[in-house]
């Protein structure tokens, strides 16, 4: 008998514990489809779906507010490109993890933006936190140099970017890291874009585009 009584208690909390998993899953469920409905019922009212805000990395507060930023609002001011003698100038200890960092990054536009992906860009698939967060991480480890000048501009362009819905602006992210890839880490590429300064590149292109966006505080 007690051997018997023992069975049946097992049983019962096995059946218990599959009832649990069962309620579990259901529940899952209903909320994984209650939020593809959500989303299914807010593309065809013309909404886009509610994201949660993403935390802004230092440097990058912008992050906050990009989805509600008031297109008539002036941003911060221009970048600050000043002149360097060297092209590159890599932290001490840092440069071959810097490379690998601008390696990583620029094979990470191509993947949104490159072999021509990005004729139509998809806003709602893309993570302005994430991005700038590879960029400003990538400027961590280089010392004052036009290199410098090219990331400032590379930042203040995908701020641009995602406040204003302006997708020329995110092709000039990626022609930036595009070249400097290419310089720097000798990655073959059908062709060079020339818009970075530490490589002799047309740097007026990019400020007539940041100028003319009439987003940036000019003096």
């Amino acid at each position: 008998m007690p051997k018997l009584k023992s069975l049946v208690i097992a049983g019962a909390v096995a059946l218990a514990a599959l009832i649990g998993v069962g309620v579990y899953k259901f529940t899952s469920d209903i909320s994984a489809e209650a939020k593809i409905q959500a989303e299914a019922n807010s593309l065809l009212d013309g909404t886009e779906p509610e994201i949660e805000p993403a935390d802004a990395p230092a440097g990058a507060e912008w992050v906050k507010d990009y989805r509600n930023w008031p297109q008539s609002d002036v941003g911060p001011p221009m970048p600050e490109i000043k002149e360097y003698d060297q092209n590159v100038v890599w932290k001490s200890g840092y440069e071959v993890d810097g490379k690998g960092k601008l390696k990583k990054l620029h094979d990470y536009y191509n993947q949104l933006l490159g072999w021509e992906k990005g004729e139509q860009i998809l806003w709602e698939t893309l993570d302005p936190a994430e991005m700038a967060e590879y960029l400003l991480d990538l400027h961590d480890f280089v010392e004052p140099s036009k290199m410098e000048n090219d990331l400032k501009n590379a930042e203040a362009l995908l701020e641009l970017a995602f406040m204003k819905k302006d997708e020329d602006a995110l092709h000039y992210v990626h022609r930036i890291l595009h070249d400097l890839d290419h310089h720097i880490n000798g990655t073959k590429v059908k062709e060079v874009w020339g818009v970075t300064d530490a490589f002799d590149g047309d740097v007026g292109e990019v400020t007539h585009h940041l100028l003319n966006s009439a987003y940036f505080e000019t003096n």
